[in-house]
């Protein structure tokens, strides 16, 4: 079923929602390709939409890595035809947006 996993971040908590059954620690992931960005908040069925700030931006050859620290950072892959059509730069404000069904809980 679902449920809210705390991360403890250096900031502050990041409270997400998971699909699992596990019950006290565990550990978290998301494939960094499973992360939607937008400029505006979604309404929609992912059940993790969150607020954060772009903090590192690389280019490599499938497009662009993006960090974005929402607490703790993520990592997100993108294509550059977004990255230029949305205007990601360094320290833009952004919601990162994933499924419950898309964190992995180990």
């Amino acid at each position: 079923g679902e449920k809210i996993a705390t991360i403890k971040g250096n900031t502050k908590d990041v409270e997400i929602v998971v699909s699992t059954e596990m019950e006290g620690s565990v550990r978290v992931g998301i494939k960094p390709e499973d992360i939607i960005l937008s400029r505006t908040s979604l309404e929609c069925s992912a059940r993790n939409i969150l607020e954060g700030t772009i903090i590192g931006m690389e280019e490599n050859s499938a497009g662009y890595k993006i960090v974005v620290n929402i607490g703790i950072p993520l990592i997100v892959t993108v294509t550059r035809r977004s990255v230029n059509a949305l205007g990601f730069q360094l320290g833009d404000s952004i919601f990162v947006v994933f499924k419950a069904m898309s964190v992995i809980v180990v």
